[in-house]
């Protein structure tokens, strides 16, 4: 099933007020309107793994570049800046 007007709304000015800019809201709605199974209802549609890596968004770049935005972030607490970089314990 398709997602439906009311629902795109729904979820922009979800998103909105969110802080999630424009141009990303229209590539999420995209992304689901392309991905979505005929016989899901988008509301409760999870993607699964395969559906995620397969867009070709998960790039080594685009990796580095939320990297470097997270650690750049004012809001994320210093103690949590190099949790990406953690590894466990040997």
């Amino acid at each position: 099933m398709p997602q439906s007007r009311a629902f795109i709304l729904q979820q922009t000015l979800v998103l909105t007020r969110l802080g999630v800019s424009p141009i990303d809201i229209s590539r999420s709605i995209a992304w689901v309107d392309a991905h979505l199974p005929e016989d899901e209802d988008a509301a409760s549609w999870q993607p699964s793994a395969a559906d995620l890596s397969d867009d070709g968004l998960l790039t080594e770049a685009a990796v580095a570049d939320a990297r470097v935005a997270y650690y750049a972030d004012p809001n994320v607490p210093r103690k949590f800046k190099r949790i990406l970089d953690a590894r466990g314990e040997a």
